[in-house]
């Protein structure tokens, strides 16, 4: 009776082991399926890193990012709450990080979602209503904005 216990027992394992080799084991084709490559065919695969895959998105989708540029206007004047460091002496100092008045600077970028032009960007990208924008695209083309 034991004998046929351990039998019946060590046929389960053996059909356990063959069904998991058959699901997660290495596949190999025996010709039943001539859709699959076998292990000797020959032709080309085309071998897939993360590396790769984000090269090939960025070429397929790089043209349809813009720069958006915007055209500030001077300010007028500066606010009363503005208390820098040198206002309580009545001195201004020099500001070195702001661009020279009209001259475009580059502040976000965007997408072409469709060919009459429509950009998708962030909305403190365009959100100073008093300055002109201009889309550069990368072919260095550049487009007055119509409507925002």
């Amino acid at each position: 009776m034991r004998r046929v216990i351990v039998l019946i027992v060590l046929i389960l394992l053996g059909l356990g082991l063959w069904n998991a080799t058959r699901e997660y084991g290495p596949h190999f084709n025996l010709g039943l399926n001539k859709s699959s490559p076998t292990l000797g065919d020959t032709s080309k695969v085309k071998v897939v890193t993360e590396e790769s895959v984000t090269v090939d998105a960025v070429k397929k989708v790089g043209p349809s990012v813009v720069t958006i540029a915007a055209t500030i206007a001077p300010q007028s004047g500066q606010s009363p709450l503005d208390l820098g460091p040198f206002r309580i002496f009545g001195i201004q100092p020099p500001d070195q990080s702001q661009p020279p008045v009209n001259q475009p600077q580059s502040i976000g970028s965007g997408f072409i979602v469709s060919a009459d032009g429509l950009i998708v960007t962030n909305k403190h990208v365009v959100s100073d209503t008093s300055g002109k924008y201009q889309v550069v695209t990368a072919s260095d083309k550049k487009y007055d904005v119509q409507k925002i």
